[in-house]
């Protein structure tokens, strides 16, 4: 049955919302990265030093995601995300005033409160309104590229902000643009409301009559969860530490180190725009597996001395996003088919966790690996070695 104009109209209008907060919660987790050389110089941190406040921020999202997961299976969503975004843009104007390094520690925890809501509340939304798998996976890539275009944007303009006005300044520009924002949503979009769930779909009849037997279900279950662990990890590897690799192997500036790692982002736009496109020619779990071994290529030779100049890590890097943001709206819409309607909240509030705990783990491992062989590109081979794993599990997880 081809669904009516209103709930085309009502999709669409959940879509520009998720589309319009998730570029402003990205743009902002891009802030500390992208001023992570200034805050080393400021602070004299060590590589351990950034690993422990990226995991710290990352372990608090692990904790409190499945919490806002359940919420959203009982409240309205759309006000659930502007709440998130409130307390995001409240963190980042009380940065603008930071003086030492444990006020700006505390609140970046507190922002990781507010950081914590988006991704489980809008995934459970899109996946409510978009039930066909092709249109759920366009959505998600849609609103996963508004999210990495905010990120690229702030990657582009954290640099100069900070090399100008100072390292602290991205986070007024950022905190003022979500307070615009709210305005626009409690002003234009609040009338938009969730669908009222249905009383029953193919989704909510456990999990999958694939899924009914236990043994395959268990291996399958184990390897879906592999697989978003180590999403996780690869992608908090190159937001925590591509721009110090730019400055310190790469030897660039700290503003040209965010304008090249912004291209990187920009070019994860495109994959997350195209994953629709290439997982209807490939199918979403054949996608995954190819996209998870071109990754590992392409993240490699990062890692080599010969290649450690511009004109080589260029091409590696825009590679390395395009095909690396092309697999989270594969992954996402995947768990809509694997969990019920009315508890896709919780659902993708646990898959976030445990997505996050990968990027916790990799921040920790990451930093003390650096310090310990003096070179932060050790890191690129761990990513390599996990890209390989995640194609793997890919393939269990798609067996038949």
């Amino acid at each position: 049955m081809l669904p009516s104009d209103s709930s085309i109209a009502h999709s669409r209008a959940v879509l520009l919302v998720c589309s319009m907060f998730h570029a402003v919660n990205d743009a902002t987790i891009a802030i500390l990265p992208g001023i992570m050389p200034f805050l080393v110089k400021s602070f004299s941190l060590t590589y351990s030093d950034v690993g422990l406040l990226y995991g710290a921020v990352l372990a608090v999202m692990v904790i409190l995601q499945p919490i806002m997961g359940r919420l959203a299976d009982r409240f309205n969503e759309l006000d659930l995300l502007v709440l998130g975004i409130v307390l995001i843009s409240l963190s980042c104007l009380f940065l603008f005033n930071v003086g030492s390094y444990t006020e700006l520690f505390l609140l970046n925890m507190i922002y990781s409160v507010g950081a914590s809501v988006y991704h489980p509340v809008s995934y459970a939304v899109l996946s409510r309104v978009a039930e066909e798998a092709t249109y759920r996976t366009k959505s998600m890539g849609i609103s996963g590229a508004a999210g990495d275009l905010g990120n690229c944007v702030a990657f582009l303009s954290t640099g100069i902000f900070a090399s100008m006005f100072g390292w602290n300044f991205p986070f007024l520009v950022w905190g003022l643009t979500g307070s615009f924002f709210i305005c626009v949503y409690l002003i234009v979009l609040r009338y938009v409301r969730r669908c009222p769930p249905e009383s029953k779909t193919a989704s909510d009849v456990t999990l999958n009559a694939k899924w009914n037997k236990k043994t395959k279900a268990s291996l399958r279950f184990t390897a879906f969860v592999s697989i978003c662990v180590l999403h996780g990890a690869i992608y908090r590897t190159f937001i925590n530490f591509t721009v110090l690799f730019l400055t310190d192997v790469v030897h660039l500036s700290p503003t040209d180190a965010n304008y090249v790692f912004s291209l990187f982002v920009l070019s994860g736009v495109m994959g997350a725009l195209l994953s629709s496109f290439i997982a209807n020619r490939l199918g979403l779990r054949r996608a995954l597996i190819v996209e998870f071994l071109a990754l590992s290529v392409c993240t490699l030779p990062l890692y080599m001395d010969f290649l450690r100049v511009l004109p080589a890590v260029l091409p590696l890097l825009i590679l390395s996003g395009f095909t690396l943001y092309a697999t989270y709206p594969v992954i996402f819409s995947l768990a809509a088919d694997v969990t019920g309607f009315k508890r896709r909240g919780v659902s993708y509030g646990f898959i976030m966790s445990i997505t996050f705990i990968g990027g916790v783990v990799l921040s920790f491992v990451g930093g003390k690996l650096a310090d310990l062989v003096s070179d932060i590109s050790i890191v690129y081979i761990v990513t390599a070695i996990i890209a390989l794993c995640a194609s793997s599990a890919a393939h269990v997880f798609s067996s038949e």
